[in-house]
């Protein structure tokens, strides 16, 4: 009697758990924001970045400098040059622009990003925390940095915390990473300093809270396989 009843609970949770995750998947869809890789993802500078500055045939104005917190560096000749939001390009364009003023003819400019800040994966993946943001990295590329997505994690409501640096307004992208794996959808730039999040399965969440209410497991194991009962 037990045993059945417990069964009549579990299917009720199943049914439960898999409305609740049609519902939230199709709100987490329709506020989906994916950006084009062609369009806003060249990486900008910001405080902390290193750079790489070469200047062709001037090699002793070529140095390394770092970004102030004002978004600043200091460069030889010019002095102090605002950096943060710019590209690559857009900084050599401005400093070959300010040193073909007074100094050099036709200066050539090259910019390399050394050191370039963090991005942050949380949640449900196998090696989750803080790693070295280099411009181009993919979420995909992210995620697989973290070790990839835990058994009983959501992956197809993967979503990036962006915060604009100018304004301090913050952006929530949910992505379906499964679908990225299937190649059916872009697979997004990530962004110095985004924060990526798993969430845990809905399912595995209320099957766990059962297996702890009737004393089988504890709130972090309940001692059955996830992968058997998870529609990721």
């Amino acid at each position: 009697m037990l045993f059945k009843r417990a069964l009549r609970f579990v299917v009720s949770l199943s049914i439960i758990a898999l409305f609740a995750d049609s519902i939230l998947a199709y709100q987490a869809f329709s506020e989906d924001i994916i950006p084009e890789k062609s369009r806003g993802d060249e990486y900008r500078f910001g405080p902390g970045d290193v750079l790489s500055i070469e200047v062709f045939e001037a090699g002793e104005l070529s140095k390394t400098v770092m970004v102030n917190s004002s978004g600043f560096i200091t460069f030889s000749l010019i002095g102090p040059v605002k950096v943060q939001g710019l590209t690559e390009r857009e900084l050599e364009q401005k400093l070959e622009g300010l040193l073909g003023e007074k100094y050099l003819q036709s200066p050539h400019v090259t910019i390399f990003i050394k050191e370039g800040g963090y991005f942050y994966v949380v949640g449900e993946v196998r090696e989750g925390g803080r790693f070295p943001y280099r411009p181009g990295i993919t979420l995909q590329q992210a995620v697989a940095v973290a070790g990839g997505i835990s058994d009983v994690g959501k992956a197809s409501m993967v979503q990036i915390k962006r915060v604009n640096p100018e304004d301090g307004g913050v952006e929530i992208i949910t992505v379906n990473h499964n679908e990225l794996m299937a190649g059916k959808a872009v697979d997004p730039m990530i962004r110095k300093d985004d924060i990526i999040y798993v969430p845990q399965s809905y399912f595995w969440s209320l099957a766990r809270a059962f297996f702890f209410s009737i004393g089988v497991g504890d709130r972090h194991s309940v001692g059955i396989n996830p992968t058997t009962i998870i529609d990721r």
